[in-house]
């Protein structure tokens, strides 16, 4: 639903868990769907950063987070030069006008347009029949009906399949800038270099000294939790620890409190497995007189021993 481009597509792929979870589709709409659809979206978004890398930050420094605040930013300050030294060193290594990712997407959509064929409209507009709903491709504005050539920035597979109808070798001139192995190469063209020893700082005299408090007395209460902080907007009842129910295993109740059906037969069964004891060993009981009987069980009568 999120990835899809055309209107029919994606009004298509929203009726389904509109009919199924009203609450949770309520949600996502109230939210903004120009913010999770690219279909709604309002431009290219090149510019924006939609990973999530606050989580991949923590995640990293999850065991230098306890460190002082400047260990904890030379931790830092040393990932990132182990990091522009890795991808400088891959895209000088290189060779070809688009990065590996580019080329992997564009082997894929030139696999699955090999049956497609081609109509001519003019010399810059073409139709693609796809055995689905086709798609019209402008050469000259760089277009496409199902626009996933304008929001990716890379050749969709009409626009695959054009190329191959003129014979075209390099597609790659198609690409957007940001696919080039050039832009790869000066996103990491700057080089990340360490500070000197403390001792060779230049020290201008007038700086505050910035000492840890002093704690004469343990805090009360319960230690501070190291677990993750939920971002503003996410749901905090997933965060927190729900108990379970041993019937049903359901969250959020316990055994006591469980509507669930139970058969009360199965319950009869469990507790009779639990009545039952292992049987004693002969010889093992208490008293003089089933210590006797026990005897004369392994010992015959006619035997003498005087």
């Amino acid at each position: 639903m999120c990835k899809a481009y055309r209107k029919s597509d994606f009004d298509h792929h929203y009726g389904i868990p509109s009919r199924r979870i009203p609450d949770s589709t309520r949600t996502i709409t109230t939210i903004g769907l120009n913010i999770w659809s690219k279909h709604h979206a309002d431009h290219v978004r090149y510019a924006y950063l939609t990973a999530n890398s606050a989580e991949s930050m923590n995640a990293l420094s999850v065991h230098a987070r306890k460190l002082p605040v400047t260990m904890f930013l030379e931790f830092f300050r040393a990932s990132v030069q182990q990091w522009f030294w890795e991808h400088r060193n891959t895209a000088d290594d290189l060779t070809t006008p688009v990065t590996p990712y580019a080329e992997r997407k564009l082997a894929k959509r030139n696999r699955k347009s090999l049956t497609w064929t081609v109509k001519p409209i003019s010399k810059v507009k073409f139709e693609v029949m796809d055995m689905k709903k086709g798609g019209k491709v402008n050469i000259q504005d760089k277009t496409c009906t199902c626009k996933q050539w304008q929001f990716s920035g890379l050749p969709c597979r009409h626009v695959m399949a054009v190329a191959r109808y003129f014979v075209l070798r390099d597609v790659t001139t198609h690409v957007q800038k940001y696919f080039t192995t050039e832009t790869y190469k000066s996103a990491y063209m700057e080089e990340i270099n360490p500070l000197d020893h403390t001792y060779e700082w230049i020290d201008p005299g007038n700086l505050q000294i910035v000492r840890p408090p002093l704690v004469t007395k343990r805090q009360s209460g319960r230690p501070k939790s190291t677990a993750r902080i939920p971002s503003q907007g996410e749901d905090k009842e997933n965060f927190k620890s729900k108990t379970k129910c041993s019937r049903c295993l359901e969250y959020g109740y316990t055994r006591s409190t469980c509507t669930a059906h139970y058969d009360i037969s199965e319950g009869t069964q469990k507790s009779k497995s639990k009545s039952k004891t292992k049987a004693k060993p002969m010889g093992m009981g208490k008293g003089k007189g089933k210590r006797e009987d026990s005897c004369s069980t392994q010992f015959d009568s006619t035997y003498n021993f005087e």
